[in-house]
């Protein structure tokens, strides 16, 4: 945690920046710091894929596996499966758990949390929406909650899904999915505790290697796939990924661009136009039509091959003009 201060040169174009702690104490002087122009070339080179990334899970070279500490590891979970495959003591909602802490039990050195089986409930299916967010705002408050429990500091939190993440086939619990993000940026706001994230495949061999799994150390992700344990790790995205990420947009359909007279919107509309043959396009604004320059903007679309120009006067963030 550092505070920066930035003086700058209005002569010239350079700066002196100064770097110290949270309590004042200097980090780092650094007495020039020259500023250049970015030229057209460099900002064209910019566009390339040199610095893209994406994640994808690999065997690793090596696992360092911790046995379970004399504290133990409990499960919670509506069902008691995974606690007999873990060997563990089952816990059914945070409620109980708790109960457990006042009972005067030592807290669990590791927590492993079942999200394998929630989206299967009656009335659900994996990839309804309507059970994607009622199932992520269950697990953001039960993550709030264990958060919050002062007994479980030291506790290890490791998430447990089924089919939730890309692993060489398509992710069929996308109810689970934003789980997963959602740890992320956890794991980024606590970076004191320990929060892991373990998801499961269909074989019996990926069952029986999850005590591994969840006992392996220094891996926040982890993806059980064909009776082999995969991490996570950054790789450089490829042309081709990219390609691959990107459909091609129908020329018939309609493309909608929120902010659509901003400068952005303008360009971004202009290149789908000239660039990617879109002939459909619908802008939005809070002004709409009557907003300055939005003649201009139609006229200029037409003239690069759009058929159809409309601008629409709506706010983005009010969920009944966006309907």
């Amino acid at each position: 945690e550092l505070r920066v201060r930035l003086d700058l040169d209005p002569g010239s174009t350079s700066a002196r920046i100064h770097v110290a702690g949270p309590d004042g104490r200097p980090v780092a002087l650094v007495d020039g710091l020259a500023i250049r122009e970015a030229t057209a070339e460099q900002l064209q080179a910019g566009e390339q894929a040199d610095h893209l990334y994406r994640v994808e899970f690999r065997m690793p070279g090596a696992l360092r596996r911790q046995e379970t500490p004399e504290a133990g590891m409990w499960v919670l979970g509506e069902n008691a499966e995974l606690s007999e495959i873990l060997e563990a003591d089952h816990v059914a909602d945070v409620d109980a758990l708790v109960a457990h802490l006042d009972d005067g039990r030592q807290a669990p050195a590791r927590l492993a949390i079942d999200a394998t089986t929630a989206s299967q409930r009656a009335g659900e299916s994996p990839g309804d929406a309507a059970a994607a967010q009622e199932l992520t705002a269950s697990a953001l408050l039960t993550l709030q909650r264990l958060l919050g429990e002062q007994r479980l500091e030291q506790t290890e939190l490791v998430w447990i899904t089924r089919s939730a993440v890309d692993v060489d086939e398509d992710v069929r619990d996308l109810a689970h999915a934003p789980l997963w993000g959602l740890l992320r940026a956890a794991r980024s706001e606590h970076a004191e505790r320990v929060i892991r994230a373990v998801d499961l495949g269909d074989a019996d061999a990926d069952s029986a290697l999850l005590h591994t799994a969840v006992a392996t150390v220094g891996e926040p992700e982890i993806a059980i796939r064909g009776g082999e344990i995969r991490t996570a790790r950054l790789v450089r995205a490829t042309r081709t990924d990219l390609a691959e990420a990107v459909a091609p947009l129908a020329p018939d359909g309609s493309v909608l661009i929120t902010g659509g007279l901003g400068e952005l919107g303008r360009a971004v509309a202009a290149h789908l136009v000239g660039v990617h043959g879109v002939r459909h396009v619908v802008l939005t604004s809070r002004r709409g039509a009557d907003a300055p320059g939005a003649g201009d903007v139609v006229a200029a679309l037409r003239a690069v091959g759009a058929e159809s120009v409309r601008v629409v006067a709506c706010d983005v963030g009010d969920r009944a003009q966006v309907a």
